[in-house]
């Protein structure tokens, strides 16, 4: 082998031993964390959740054995109203001791839940009774088996309704119908979420 050739692969071999160096030296080097500024600035906008059932009040009955949450403004009107201070139709509202504007089951609560001594036949509800043509569904409500029918009364204020029963006792739950198509206050979905059967 010639001296010139043996001078290239001594070069080319320093060269690849110092290049081979240098990166396990960088390797070994600590290295600075990346800033995540994208993920940063996307947690510190993002508000707090807020308990969407702050300030708002539970209702619980014991003989029927239920309980549900309602607005922190509304009141319990068997509470103030003696008409309706019967122990299986409860009526919650914003309306205040006028006590004749919450109405009756023929005309508009706010919300009402109304217990009877038998059970109902959900599949008659959905089809209907004289007086009106219902539209209708079953969902669950607490876990249980609901018809949930929105009538189209010939003479009184729409309405949706919902028949449940627990314990042998039929469960009819009111509150309004905005549109006589199933349409209402995305508030009655909050305060339905909170019913529930207690033992």
């Amino acid at each position: 082998m010639n001296a010139p050739t043996k001078e290239f692969i001594a070069l080319l071999s320093a060269t690849t031993i110092a290049l081979a160096a240098a990166i396990i030296m960088e390797d070994a080097q600590p290295k600075a964390a990346t800033p995540v500024v994208g993920q940063l600035a996307q947690e510190s906008a993002t508000p707090p959740q807020e308990d969407e059932f702050a300030g708002w009040q539970t209702y619980r009955n014991e003989e029927y054995g239920f309980e549900v949450r309602y607005p922190g403004e509304w009141i319990v009107a068997n509470e103030v109203c003696p008409d309706y201070s019967s122990d299986d139709l409860i009526i919650l509202g914003n309306r205040g001791n006028d006590c004749f504007a919450y109405g009756s089951l023929e005309g508009s609560y706010e919300f009402a839940i109304s217990i009877n001594e038998q059970e109902h036949d959900l599949n008659e509800m959905i089809k209907g009774r004289e007086g009106f043509v219902p539209t209708g569904e079953f969902i669950s409500l607490s876990g249980v088996r609901t018809a949930k029918v929105y009538p189209i009364y010939t003479a009184f204020y729409g309405r949706i309704e919902m028949y449940l029963n627990h314990r042998s006792n039929g469960f009819m739950i009111v509150f309004p119908n905005i549109d006589y198509q199933g349409n209402y206050d995305s508030m009655y979905n909050q305060i339905l979420s909170t019913f529930r059967f207690i033992e």
